[in-house]
């Protein structure tokens, strides 16, 4: 992670290791921490629905899940890509 993070620091604007990174800190369960990476990443690409997919899943899984919230990202993702399910 502190080489994907170094990385990101140097590029900048790359998406490639910020989404790397969200789903490594994801894989290593620490889900507030890859809710923050995802958004950050939503905030540059508002419209990136595998991002947005990722995000709605984690936040109806979570304790207490964010169902509406959830469903509001996944009704955005619909919205961008009616004809294709990710």
């Amino acid at each position: 992670r502190k080489a994907l993070i170094n990385l990101i620091a140097q590029q900048g604007s790359s998406l490639v290791p910020k989404i790397v990174l969200a789903n490594a800190t994801l894989i290593e369960g620490k889900i507030d921490e890859a809710i923050t990476y995802y958004e950050l990443i939503l905030a540059e690409v508002p419209e990136f629905t595998i991002v947005l997919n990722n995000l709605a899943a984690i936040l109806s899984k979570k304790t207490p899940p964010e169902i509406d919230k959830a469903r509001e990202l996944i009704d955005k993702a619909i919205s961008i890509t009616p004809n294709i399910a990710e």
